[in-house]
């Protein structure tokens, strides 16, 4: 079963469809959950505040908590703005308060515009301490690695290979 939704869409209800497309074509978190592959696909959309990163992800995770044992799929390429440093480790820890140790051994491929982002994403992989990152430029790719089911049991869980 996938679910596709942006932040701002109405929650599938009843015999409604489980896919929801963002109406709204401003600054947005989109999501689409992939149950049967145990995936979150996440984009940033825009200029997303602090305040607003620190609302609408964490509403996710709770929507939908088994999505802590889930790969990831981050797409920050349409991102224009910079989510910062004080609300990235905000975010990181009540992920590690939400997930607990359920994620380990998970991954995060983080879809990123230049190698700038890749140097964020060094950063931002070392709050993560369960999961091993990887960035990417282009999403197919990225879906490939997460589709692996050869995980890297030598490697440690934070490291970042472009």
């Amino acid at each position: 079963m996938r679910i596709h939704r942006a932040t701002r869409a109405a929650p599938v209800r009843g015999n409604e469809s489980p896919v929801t497309h963002n109406r709204n074509h401003g600054d947005r978190i989109d999501y689409q959950i992939d149950q049967a592959a145990r995936l979150l696909e996440m984009s940033i959309v825009g200029d997303i505040s602090d305040d607003r990163a620190l609302q609408e992800i964490p509403d996710i995770w709770r929507r939908y908590p088994e999505i802590a044992g889930y790969d990831s799929l981050v797409d920050l390429r349409a991102d224009t703005g910079l989510i910062s440093w004080r609300a990235t480790r905000a975010i990181a820890g009540l992920w590690r308060s939400f997930a607990g140790d359920r994620d380990r051994g998970r991954r995060t491929a983080l879809i990123v515009r230049n190698a700038d982002w890749e140097v964020y994403a060094r950063a931002i992989a070392r709050l993560f301490p369960n999961r091993t990152f990887r960035t990417y430029r282009d999403v197919e790719p990225a879906r490939a690695w997460l589709r692996d089911q050869e995980r890297e049991p030598d490697a440690p869980p934070h490291a970042v290979r472009a």
